[in-house]
């Protein structure tokens, strides 16, 4: 039998917006005590993209439903929400390398 070690790498871009007037330091300290300790906007922006990487969802633990810009739905009207993430490009770029191991 033969077996092959694959790699596969995308690439995946967003925008994340944050509205700092309703994810503030306030809602930060309590995010932190109940998941995981994120300290700065920008360290949320990371959290939020990698949850839309990881889980192809728009409702993540802890942030709850995450507007997505869609060309129906800007971020005006999510403006409400604190975070809105719009979609630049999703597994377009994709590179797969096979190696046979012994």
């Amino acid at each position: 039998m033969r077996k092959f070690k694959c790699e596969v790498v995308t690439t995946n871009t967003y925008i994340v917006e944050i509205d700092e007037n309703i994810i503030n330091e306030d809602w930060m300290d309590n995010y932190s005590n109940y998941f995981t300790e994120i300290d700065t906007i920008e360290e949320h922006a990371i959290n939020v993209a990698w949850h839309r990487n990881m889980f192809k969802n728009d409702n993540f633990e802890g942030y709850g439903y995450v507007g997505e810009v869609s060309s129906e739905l800007t971020s005006e009207d999510l403006k409400n929400k604190g975070i809105t993430l719009r979609v630049i490009s999703e597994d377009e770029e994709i590179e797969t390398e096979a190696r046979e191991i012994k």
